[in-house]
């Protein structure tokens, strides 16, 4: 065995998670007959919401575990990789929705500092059943497979992940059948002067048996979001956030697209 970490759990969370950087809880790990196992406990606190099938400034507290088993082969190192997530949305004080996932499937590192991974994902949400389903959307589900390859810079303080993703869902009262090849970048960073940044850009090309009572139409979607933060004491920190979405459809009189920035300062206490 090589060590078990424990963190100060309510501390860090009560303290850290309000930056939106993921704090790690807890994590173990052992070397058993030359296969490495770990497990990793992780939270977080973001906003999203597209302003179409979701309002925007949602909250959002989320959970993940992520368990690897990985050994050698040869010169690189082959891992079996799961990762299971819940999360609550809040509006406001109030619950919105309740999700869970989880992703699974086998990487490669070719390099020390580089993981490949293919992977399959399956997640459900269920909206609050008094929250007006028909504005925003009621329960989803998607599921998703695809390549997804992860570089990890500045002594893995900063990262870099593309993917491509096939990916299926519906949400009640505004899609049926959503069919979805897609791109996606993302990446976090530190900057300077205690800062540090997120990107994340997203291309999409959908295709819909129905939506919003239409039947067979097509849609391109490009999603960017961009973050910095900073924490200025152990309770204050600060956010700037920019979001750009554009979804064009076969149908014009369905298409849209939405800007939406904000400066936010918290205070935990």
């Amino acid at each position: 065995m090589k060590y078990v970490y424990l963190s100060s759990l309510l501390l860090s969370f009560a303290t850290m998670s309000m930056a939106g950087e993921p704090v790690q809880i807890a994590q173990y790990q052992a070397d058993v007959d030359d296969v490495v196992w770990r497990v990793g406990t992780e939270a977080d606190n973001t906003r999203f919401g597209d302003g179409v099938t979701k309002p925007w400034g949602l909250s959002q507290q989320r959970a993940s575990t992520s368990m690897e088993a990985a050994g050698q082969l040869g010169r690189y190192r082959l891992s079996s990789i799961l990762d299971i997530y819940q999360h609550h949305g809040f509006s406001g004080a109030e619950t919105y929705d309740v999700g869970t996932g989880f992703t699974a499937g086998p990487g490669l590192s070719l390099t020390p500092n580089s993981i490949t991974q293919l992977f399959v994902s399956l997640s459900q949400e269920q909206v609050r059943d008094d929250i007006d389903a028909a504005r925003w959307g009621g329960d989803s589900a998607t599921q998703r497979t695809g390549l997804r390859q992860t570089w990890f810079l500045a002594r893995r303080r900063a990262q870099i992940t593309l993917d491509y993703g096939f990916e299926r869902g519906d949400t009640e009262d505004i899609y049926d059948d959503r069919r979805s090849h897609s791109i996606v970048l993302s990446s976090r960073f530190p900057l300077f002067w205690g800062l540090s940044a997120r990107i994340n850009a997203d291309y999409a090309h959908n295709s819909y048996l129905e939506y919003l009572g239409i039947n067979d139409v097509n849609s391109d979607k490009q999603l960017f979001q961009a973050s910095i933060n900073r924490s200025f004491t152990e309770r204050l920190y600060g956010e700037f956030q920019f979001s750009y979405l554009n979804e064009k459809f076969d149908d014009s009189e369905l298409s849209y697209r939405r800007y939406s920035w904000g400066l936010n300062l918290r205070y935990q206490y």
